[in-house]
């Protein structure tokens, strides 16, 4: 996830998952989020001419009041996602020689 443009690359199908399925918001609310996401346009200027608008199927609503709260519940969600896996790799508890496996040799011996 790039986090300088954090707003824009939110993708916005996995954060309605995460707010109905990881963060328990019925799905008649995250319908409402969704409405105002909904036929999201852009107008691009190229060289100084104004290009025909475009669809903007990804991130969040530029100045929405929303934005940071819906940003911050599924940077969390990710965050704890990735810690669950890092977590079924490295069981929290482990040393470094553990997860080698190797034996330990003291210095000088």
């Amino acid at each position: 996830m790039d986090l300088k443009k954090a707003y824009d690359s939110a993708p916005r199908e996995a954060m309605w998952i995460v707010l109905k399925k990881k963060m328990g918001i019925p799905e008649v609310l995250v319908d409402i989020v969704k409405s105002f996401h909904k036929d999201m346009k852009a107008k691009v200027r190229l060289e100084g001419e104004q290009l025909e608008e475009i669809e903007v199927t990804n991130g969040l609503r530029q100045g929405c009041t929303m934005a940071s709260s819906l940003f911050n519940l599924y940077a969390c969600a990710m965050a704890e996602i990735w810690m669950e896996r890092v977590n079924r790799l490295v069981p929290i508890g482990a040393y470094t020689r553990d997860l080698y496996k190797k034996p330990v040799v003291p210095i000088g011996a």
